[in-house]
């Protein structure tokens, strides 16, 4: 959408409707799912090559799935269950730009190391 702002009011001079979405992982059965890209996670935007997929995804003990070079995680399961909902949303409410942290994804707790 482009858009110009004149005497203090904003005009819409441009629109058109989204031509493609980024791809997303294919789910494995016909249920809605939520995806996290693990790479916006950790400020790597751009796609990795497959020798750094294939590397993420045989040293993570949980799975990740691939789309469009980039890795995802589904987090479906977490929004579902209050408790761990409640974790994961009131986590990224307390934690500050480089603080490391530990995740009890068993447990359900986030420590700040």
């Amino acid at each position: 959408m482009e858009w110009c702002l004149v005497d203090d009011t904003f005009y819409i001079v441009q629109s058109r409707e989204i031509t493609t979405l980024f791809p997303i992982p294919d789910a494995t059965d016909s249920e809605n799912h939520v995806y996290v890209s693990v790479g916006h996670q950790q400020m790597m935007t751009d796609p990795m090559k497959p020798l750094g997929l294939s590397f993420w995804q045989m040293t993570t003990p949980r799975p990740m799935a691939v789309a469009g070079g980039r890795l995802f995680v589904d987090i479906t399961q977490e929004l579902a269950s209050p408790e761990r909902r409640n974790v994961m949303v009131n986590a990224t409410k307390r934690i500050q730009d480089g603080q490391r942290i530990r995740v009890n994804g068993t447990e359900g707790y986030i420590e700040i190391l």
